[in-house]
């Protein structure tokens, strides 16, 4: 594996110039661009659990708010959903309990019983009525459970962030509970994995632990360079096995003379400690005639990849492009699984976090296929190992069976070498992929490593 950097082009025209190159600071991460030319603005950004990513374009008096929607091949439906020109959108935010996209839309009054429309994004019909609440909301997540928190105002607290539990009547008004007056203006919101709730502020992040308590303990703040303006662009759940639980926070910083120099920074934080990590950087040149030039908002998908979407350009060069950021296969990064089939043996090796200890699982299929597995709010799984036609390998976690002690050795790898039987058709197709029972995983129970797709020789 090796960094992927896209080229430094250079697009001259008579209005602008941009320098594009969106670089993963991990050399076991690939960057590669999904679409470009897109118009949207990016407001927000959100990934179901098939893999459709939704992109809020931000209204205004004169144009509607619209919602794109790419699909995973790179399909882009430009106006998927049309929203009006009212109000401002919140943020967009993944259920954690059902993998679909929902997002608030404020209606008016601002504060009333119908202060906000929570919609969700249906991926052929396009954004349905959900509930309504009486918080005019900004800061949205979803826990676990897929109880919505929605930080903003309600005539009953004022400033606050408020919950709406399940079980949600839908299209019914749900009157929400107090949960804390939070953080500043509450206008971002993450739910983690481990049960707790950041909420940002300006280029601070405060955390909730748990959700119910009133004083928050101070997770991320940005300092900005002198000279120039920084903001928020995003925040998500950690999605790489490599990086492992915590939150990514997106930072764009632009200067304030002329020379229109920028970055833009997702920093991983660990829920554990104040230390933070760079996961991505992307340098840019704004334009003060054709628009602001630069990253826009990210998302991501628990064991699967971050999507990344900036006004710059893709290696195509295409503007206002989205890019993906995967974890590659690697003896230094965790969750990675290797096989190597040679005549008469197949060789395996997962790589976890060293001490071991922890229960390993590795299972296959017969053919070059996915069976799915979704596991809310836990992945989604290239193979289901509890399907029948997946067989276990290595059953450390006893799945299907009782468990034969597979797991990963102090040396941080578990390996494994399965001798073949005698009179297997040439050639044949198969498919593995791991697991690994680590409460430092992204989603706070296991790594899904990578699928393998190989032949037996």
């Amino acid at each position: 594996m090796r960094i992927f950097t896209v080229a430094c082009l250079v697009l001259l025209t008579v209005s602008c110039l941009v320098t594009a190159q969106v670089t993963a600071t991990s050399p076991n991460q690939l960057v590669t661009a999904v679409a470009g030319n897109m118009q949207n603005s990016g407001n927000d950004m959100a990934i179901d659990a098939v893999g459709n990513a939704y992109l809020m374009g931000t209204p205004s008096a004169l144009h509607a708010g619209t919602i794109a929607k790419i699909d995973p091949d790179g399909t882009v439906h430009e106006n998927f959903h049309n929203l009006g020109p009212w109000n401002q959108p919140g943020q967009m935010c993944t259920n954690p309990a059902d993998g679909q996209v929902y997002f608030p839309w404020n209606s008016s009054p601002v504060i009333g019983p119908s202060g906000t429309d929570v919609w969700r994004i249906d991926p052929v019909q396009g954004a349905v009525l959900h509930f309504t609440t009486d918080v005019h909301a900004r800061g949205f997540t979803i826990d676990n459970a897929g109880n919505f928190y929605l930080g903003g105002f309600s005539n009953a607290s004022a400033l606050s962030v408020r919950m709406v539990s399940v079980p949600i009547t839908v299209g019914a008004f749900h009157l929400s509970t107090f949960v804390t007056s939070g953080f500043g203006s509450n206008h971002r919101l993450l739910s983690m994995a481990d049960g707790s709730l950041l909420i940002g502020n300006v280029l601070s992040i405060e955390r909730f632990q748990p959700p119910s308590a009133t004083v928050g303990q101070s997770f991320f703040s940005h300092a900005t360079i002198p000279g120039t303006t920084a903001s928020f662009t995003s925040i998500a759940r950690s999605s790489l096995n490599e990086s492992g639980q915590g939150a990514l926070v997106g930072i764009r910083e632009t200067a304030n003379s002329p020379g229109y120099t920028g970055m833009g920074y997702t920093w991983l934080v660990k829920p554990s400690a104040l230390a933070s990590s760079l996961v991505l950087q992307e340098p840019f040149i704004t334009n003060g005639i054709v628009g602001t030039y630069g990253p826009r908002c990210f998302a991501t998908r628990v064991g699967e990849e971050i999507l990344y979407y900036t006004h710059n350009t893709s290696p195509q060069g295409m503007p206002h492009s989205l890019f993906t950021v995967r974890q590659m296969a690697s003896t230094a990064a965790v969750g990675s699984l290797m096989v190597t089939a040679t005549p008469g043996l197949l060789s395996m090796a997962v790589v976890g976090n060293a001490p071991g200890g922890h229960p390993v699982q590795v299972s296959v299929t017969v053919g070059h296929v996915v069976v799915p597995g979704i596991y809310l709010p836990y992945g989604i799984l290239e193979l289901d190992p509890l399907n029948p036609s997946v067989l276990s390998l290595a059953n450390g976690l006893g799945l299907g069976g009782s468990s034969d002690g597979s797991a990963i050795s102090n040396s941080g790898v578990f390996t494994s070498g399965l001798v073949l039987p005698p009179g297997l058709p040439v050639a044949l197709p198969i498919t593995l992929e791991g697991l690994i029972l680590d409460s430092a995983a992204p989603n706070g129970l296991f790594y899904e490593t990578n699928a393998v797709w190989t032949a037996l020789p």
